[in-house]
């Protein structure tokens, strides 16, 4: 016997709420927004650094992500300066609004075979204006073979002021364009010597003791070790400062303290 029509009715409108609760629902969804985006000036010396608390920070800012802008310490000044980045990692001082973030040590590195061990400023200036060419001179062997940094880098700044203190570093030093790339060519070159910052630091290379002590956290952090350097950040606007207040808070200097020297 055919239903009457109220039933059928019923019938309907039973089967058809769970479709209209479910385009209700789909009609009131709203995508997620697109995460903040940081733009992070950093010179290629210090990128070690910032590799440190790149996964802490995003854990803790899951609706933030990074871009990363590498290159010499000139270059992302004046990135900062056009104010093309939120925040920038450097070593330049007298930078308003700069806050100290770490010590980094600048390290003397050499062929893991090479049999020297430390050095004076006094030999590695005298080796870096040509004055000591050969190994045999400071218990070594071989001809020297220098290795510096790109004009504009950070790191050859300091060292030519902190090392070389106005003496022209010798013209047939090999020239390279980032630290990572000083750290391949001493690597595979058992009479080379060249620096790069402490945080770039691995078994392929060996760093020299300067005045008795090692590029460590805890001799930059100090000033035992002689050629250590401060590390700022300078932030434009609030999404760089959030970057910033991460890296001098206790997760950031956690990780930050596992290369470098904490202020």
């Amino acid at each position: 016997m055919p239903l009457p029509s109220t039933v059928w009715r019923w019938v309907l409108w039973g089967l058809c709420l769970p479709f209209s609760i479910l385009l209700a629902a789909c009609s009131s969804y709203t995508p997620p927004e697109h995460p903040t985006t940081i733009r992070i000036g950093i010179c290629t010396s210090l990128r070690p650094l910032l590799d440190e608390v790149y996964e802490n920070y995003l854990e803790a800012h899951e609706d933030l992500s990074l871009e990363v802008l590498e290159g010499s310490e000139r270059y992302i000044l004046r990135k900062l300066q056009a104010k093309e980045v939120d925040v920038a990692l450097i070593t330049a001082k007298d930078i308003p609004g700069a806050r100290l973030i770490a010590r980094d040590g600048l390290a003397i590195i050499v062929h893991p075979s090479n049999p020297v061990e430390s050095l004076s400023l006094e030999e590695l200036r005298a080796i870096y204006a040509g004055y000591i060419w050969d190994w045999g001179e400071i218990g070594g062997e071989g001809e020297i073979v220098l290795v510096s940094r790109e004009d504009g880098s950070g790191a050859r700044a300091f060292f030519e002021e902190r090392v070389m203190g106005g003496i022209r570093v010798s013209p047939v030093a090999v020239v390279m364009p980032s630290s990572q790339d000083v750290l391949e060519y001493i690597s595979l070159n058992p009479k080379a010597i060249g620096y790069v910052s402490m945080g770039y630091l691995t078994e392929k290379v060996k760093a020299l003791k300067l005045g008795g002590f090692q590029p460590s956290p805890s001799a930059v952090r100090t000033g035992k070790y002689p050629l250590s350097r401060p590390v700022y950040a300078v932030a434009i606007n609030e999404t760089g400062h959030s970057l910033v207040d991460f890296l001098t808070g206790p997760v950031g200097k956690n990780a930050i303290g596992r290369r470098y020297g904490l202020p």
